[in-house]
């Protein structure tokens, strides 16, 4: 036997190289064969449950960072709760129907040379069936690619026959307990895509508008003299402002506020305003009738004067003139008027606006919207039937130029309202619309309480969502496009009554479930009724179908009633939804009214939330700008669980950063991570843990410190996870495995496994320290991690569970805690981190090849002399030197480096003068004390004649 064959050296089988993008597939693949989520669903019979209810993505295209972090960390929770204990269940759903499949669908027409009019609406429709179809499938695969498991094989789609069905029957609640309505108000447009848009579909973009000041004359038989007389026989006018010119061939009012103050400003000189003239009279808030003169061109100080002040109020009703139309233009009232910009006199075009309408019907004028679909004005629109509004807008402020009602205009740049999808400028306009009230049956009181029983996570979510619903409009459900799912209401031809019978509801529901949403277009509407059914308001018995659609939101609102209280391994309400800080005005938002409407609650217990992916510089991600990086080249060039540790490792509360360089960070935590389990495993060969264990109470002192620092790895990780802060899961793992491990313990007991006898219970000490370590890191690292801790363990020894994924999460060991042992090392550490900062300056400097050829000499204060003298007989094991000595700061000689860090420390390093052991490679006194083994330390003489070894080394 040579003195090699006597040393306890690392062996695994365990790969060095995670080589991830070859390795995880095959894993995947292995899961597949075992029905891996199958049979978690088996070992969760009679656990609590976990559900985390997925909100649908959109079936139309590859996926892209924004997906891989929602999906890995609804995977990490589902994964950290079915370890805890529980049965988490995950059924993966898509969002099929909706305008961006229809435009592709019409795109693929175009491309074949037919246009969307030219075939049958069904027809039309399973073209993008099928094409929602062909991205599901591909999703699938990429969503499992990243590791995440679910019911893959039964996921929940809104475009499958009885989820339609479904749709239709929330829809029908909401009818019959009178919350859903048809009326003529104004909503968000796009002419683009030509439909009515909800809030959730509008977002904020920078846009040029053109800006006007327009005089609203005194009608001609009306007078002002009696508010004052000084008015009587005097050229007046109400000046309003506005961004958008085009609305003033819709202008039925002129809104003021009737507690604010107004004056009458006469005009003593026009200057170059070829639009005013001498004792002309202006009516303007107080507060704004400067600045408005300052905008005509005027000096308000030499130019104009205030004649009169009157209130809001004092002015209601007056009758004043459109400036080009032959119409009168009333003052109406309205809080929703302020003195923030403008003039405080509000042109109010009912049909363009919510504020306007509201404020209109309050004095019983009604809607008027002289611009169609496509925005251009309707035939019969004084001066500008059949233009665009774009084109339209410069027209009408010539026209008021022309008809001396133009003050001033100019362009500004402001935030305005866009579709998301195309990115046009939305119009606002009256149209015939189907909405949810807000307001019957308390859904907007109700939905206010049930974001405040609700948990938000991150908190200030929930003021988010209460501010958007605390002020939110009626909820506009319908859309003029194709594919979707139809409003299913039927009203009377000759009346217009809307048939409210549950029983129809049902049988319409029915008729879907069976035959999908397409029945809605194929049958006549008699065809839904009974034979004998009747009107209940004339007796008719002629109906007619609605022919919109529903708004997509409500779709995935309704995920709850189609999803949740359908499937029995679910439940309702969910215990979580989780999607990004946009579904505040999204899905969570539709699905909180979809359910506090028919339910009076929400349908979740917590709501979490996460930010949006941007560049590594905190640029947003966009293909011009070139910055954007696909889930599926990370994949390719790292591996999912990089990609999965880099979910883990960003606080998901704001922006989540991504770049090569961070990816590269992570990438070399990952191998340090792996390292160490692997240097874990390796060091295991022939340890069985029910011969080998040690008790706790005869473990060395360091390892017993080892354990109180995996007791309180155990009990952090495990609250990050509850806590939903993963990025403290990655913290600690990294930490515990390169800090407390990695530089400070693995380092140190090397020597101990290499070198002591293979049975001692220094080594067996040691070992059974390194096989908890190993449990509970693999177990713990698992949600995140999910490939790497599946390969690591099937290379552990011992019988265990078929995957990782099944096993729990380490258990709990009060026992392993000892605060006092924790201050203990941790002074300790404190100190050995000082004694490097030297040991390494010598070993840059070449004075030593390693620090074991180094001798310490610790000069320290009384005090911590008594401290460091505990640890005297392992001092030089600890530090892993040559030799360390003690003595009293006074006698520290002039070249002793002062401690920075720690009073009454002063430090001085040499280079040992012992003989080399030949085995363990310790500089020791000792060797060469024995005749028997002359190269090796008294120590490895032991172990070698233990094993059997009398003579040395041949």
């Amino acid at each position: 036997m040579a003195y090699k064959d006597t040393i306890q050296l690392p062996e695994t089988e365990l790969p060095m190289r995670a080589n991830l993008p070859q390795r995880e597939p095959e894993i995947l693949a292995k899961w597949a064969q075992m029905a891996l989520y199958e049979r978690l669903r088996e070992s969760g019979q009679g656990k609590q449950p976990f559900i985390l209810h997925d909100g649908p993505p959109y079936a139309n295209g590859h996926l892209h960072m924004g997906h891989a972090i929602n999906k890995v960390l609804k995977d990490i929770i589902c994964k950290s709760r079915q370890m805890q204990g529980m049965d988490a269940v995950y059924v993966p759903g898509w969002d099929c129907h909706g305008l961006p499949i229809e435009l592709k669908a019409e795109q693929e027409l175009k491309a074949e040379g037919k246009e969307k009019e030219e075939i049958d609406v069904v027809a039309f429709r399973q073209r993008c069936r099928t094409f929602a179809g062909k991205w599901v499938e591909t999703q699938k695969e990429e969503f499992q690619r990243l590791g995440v498991s679910g019911d893959w094989h039964n996921p929940y789609l809104t475009m499958d026959y009885r989820f339609e069905a479904d749709i239709v029957r929330e829809l029908g609640r909401f009818l019959h307990n009178g919350g859903l309505y048809k009326g003529a108000k104004p909503v968000y447009w796009c002419t683009h895509d030509v439909t009515a848009l909800a809030e959730a579909e509008v977002e904020y973009q920078d846009h040029e508008s053109t800006t006007i000041y327009v005089k609203f004359p005194l009608a001609a038989e009306a007078s002002l003299a009696d508010l004052h007389p000084e008015l009587a026989g005097k050229s007046c006018s109400v000046v309003i402002w506005t961004t958008t010119p085009w609305t003033i061939p819709a202008n039925l009012a002129v809104c003021l506020n009737g507690d604010l103050s107004y004056v009458m400003v006469e005009i003593l000189n026009p200057a170059d305003n070829h639009n005013l003239a001498v004792g002309e009279h202006l009516l303007l808030a107080e507060a704004l009738w400067e600045p408005t003169l300052q905008a005509a061109g005027l000096n308000p100080e030499r130019d104009a004067r205030v004649v009169v002040r009157l209130s809001g109020a004092d002015l209601e009703n007056r009758r004043f003139r459109h400036p080009f139309l032959e119409q009168d233009a009333p003052i109406l009232l309205g809080d929703h008027v302020t003195t923030e910009a403008g003039t405080g006199c509000v042109h109010t075009a009912p049909g363009h606006g919510a504020e306007d309408y509201e404020v209109s019907l309050k004095y019983g004028i009604q809607p008027y919207n002289p611009v169609d679909d496509y925005g251009k004005f309707v035939e019969g629109t004084p001066f500008f039937a059949g233009e665009h509004i774009k084109k339209a807008n410069p027209q009408v402020v010539t026209l008021l130029d022309e008809r001396g009602a133009l003050l001033a205009s100019s362009k500004i740049n402001h935030s305005y309202p866009h579709c998301w999808r195309c990115s046009t400028p939305l119009i606002t306009r009256a149209t015939p619309q189907w909405f949810i009230s807000m307001e019957i049956n308390d859904l907007r009181k109700k939905a206010l309480q049930a974001i405040k029983d609700t948990s938000w996570i991150p908190h200030w979510g929930e003021e988010r969502i209460h501010n958007m619903v605390e002020n939110r409009p009626d909820w506009c459900v319908s859309r003029q496009r194709t594919w979707g799912v139809p409003i299913a209401v039927l009203s009377c031809t000759d009346c217009g009554q809307i048939v409210r019978d549950e029983a129809i509801t049902e049988n319409i529901a029915v008729a879907m479930e069976q035959a999908g949403a397409d029945v809605w277009f194929e049958k006549e509407a008699a065809q839904f009724l009974p034979a004998d059914y009747r009107c209940s308001g004339c007796g008719s018995q002629h109906f007619k179908k609605e022919s919109d659609i529903l708004d997509v939101w409500f779709d995935s609102g309704v995920t709850h009633a189609a999803v949740l209280e359908r499937r029995p391994q679910l439940r309702w309400p969910a215990d979580l939804y989780l999607e990004g800080s946009d579904q505040h005005r999204g899905w969570f938002h539709s699905s909180l009214l979809a359910s506090v409407g028919t339910r009076d609650r929400a349908p979740y217990k917590a709501v979490l939330t996460h930010g949006f992916v941007v560049d590594g510089k905190g640029h947003k991600m966009s293909k011009s700008r070139g910055n954007v990086i696909a889930p599926e080249k990370v994949i390719k060039q790292y591996g999912a669980d990089i990609l999965r540790m880099w979910v883990s490792a960003e606080d998901y509360a704001g922006d989540i950063r991504i770049s090569d360089e961070i990816l590269k960070g992570l990438s070399d935590a990952y191998r340090r991570i792996r390292n160490t389990i692997r240097y874990l495993i390796s060091n295991l060969s022939g340890f069985d843990a029910a011969e080998h264990t040690v008790p706790y109470g005869q473990l060395l002192e360091l390892d017993r410190w080892a354990l109180d620092r995996v007791a309180r790895l155990i009990r952090d990780v495990e609250k990050a996870y509850t806590d939903y802060t993963f990025h403290r899961v990655y913290q600690s793992l990294h930490y515990f495995c390169g800090v407390e491990m990695g530089a400070f313990y693995l380092d140190i007991i090397k020597d101990r496994l290499y070198c002591d006898a293979p049975d001692s219970v220094e080594r067996r000490s040691a070992q059974t320290v390194m096989h908890h370590m190993l449990e509970t890191l693999v177990r713990l690292m698992a949600p995140v991690m999910a490939f790497t801790a599946e390969e690591v363990w099937h290379y552990m020894a011992g019988e265990r569970e078929a995957s990782v994924h099944l096993a729990a999460f380490p258990k709990e060991h009060p026992e392993w805690y000892d605060d006092a042992l924790a201050k203990r090392w941790e002074r300790y550490r404190q100190v050995r981190a000082e004694v490097y900062k030297s040991l390494e300056k010598d070993r840059v400097e070449k004075r030593v090849g390693s620090f074991m050829q180094s001798t310490v000499t610790l000069y320290c204060s009384e005090e911590l002399a008594e401290f460091l003298s505990q640890f005297s007989a392992q001092n030089s094991r600890l530090f892993i030197v040559s030799r360390v000595d003690i003595k009293p700061l006074a006698e520290a000689p002039a070249e002793a480096v002062v401690s920075e860090e720690i009073t009454g420390l002063k430090v001085l390093t040499g280079v040992s003068g012992s003989d080399k052991c030949v085995r363990c490679w310790n500089f020791d006194p000792g060797v060469g004390a024995h005749d028997d083994h002359p190269e090796l330390c008294p120590r490895c003489r032991e172990v070698v004649l233990e094993m059997g070894l009398t003579g040395p080394d041949a």
